[in-house]
């Protein structure tokens, strides 16, 4: 004799059966969905960098090639500097200079055509400082007036931000000159255009 209990049982375990399969079969779409999507992700998140970044390029470094403590989500994404040699030290432009320490001067005495471009060329009047919001330092040779944008994590970070000098530095993790970029616009250079 079959009772209502015992059709509330096998009503029971048919509605487990289909719960399970209807699980199972619910959470093999939502897999295959996710799957699907990281796959598209990585091709969109590559194309979605190059929107980001355009003309600056994507930064590029290989793990071996990373500064000591910077892990690979300390980088930044684009690779060049978003002002390029862009850089303003007149303090009416918003420009901040850190001050000339003893023994910051340099040896500037030059002979024939360097004389000509030395001013557009090489700045000699401060060892750092803040420029439309961002930190460059002095680099190269000691009195070279050679100068670099600065960025975190050893150069590879995001770009260092500043609103005065004093949030700047010359300490190489923190301030580290530029590293790794698509063309030598982060990276000190003769040639880099300074206004004055």
């Amino acid at each position: 004799m079959i009772t209502t209990a015992h059709l509330a049982h096998n009503s029971n375990i048919f509605y487990l059966q289909f719960r399970s399969l209807f699980t199972v079969k619910y959470n093999t779409a939502i897999l295959v969905l996710a799957y699907s999507t990281l796959i598209c992700a990585g091709t969109s998140t590559i194309s979605g960098a190059e929107e980001v970044c355009g003309d600056l390029g994507i930064l590029q470094v290989t793990p071996g090639n990373l500064p000591d403590g910077v892990e690979p989500s300390g980088l930044r994404l684009c690779a060049d500097h978003p002002l390029g040699r862009n850089r303003t030290l007149d303090p009416t432009e918003g420009a901040s200079l850190a001050p000339l320490e003893e023994g910051d001067v340099p040896n500037s005495t030059s002979t024939g055509v360097s004389r000509i471009f030395q001013k557009r060329l090489c700045y000699y009047k401060s060892p750092y400082g803040c420029s439309n919001k961002y930190c460059w330092k002095s680099c190269g040779a000691k009195g070279s007036g050679q100068w670099c944008w600065t960025a975190t994590a050893g150069g590879v970070g995001p770009w260092a931000k500043c609103k005065k000098w004093e949030d700047c530095g010359t300490n190489g993790l923190q301030y580290g000159c530029g590293k790794n970029c698509v063309r030598p616009v982060c990276n000190w250079s003769w040639t880099s255009s300074v206004k004055v």
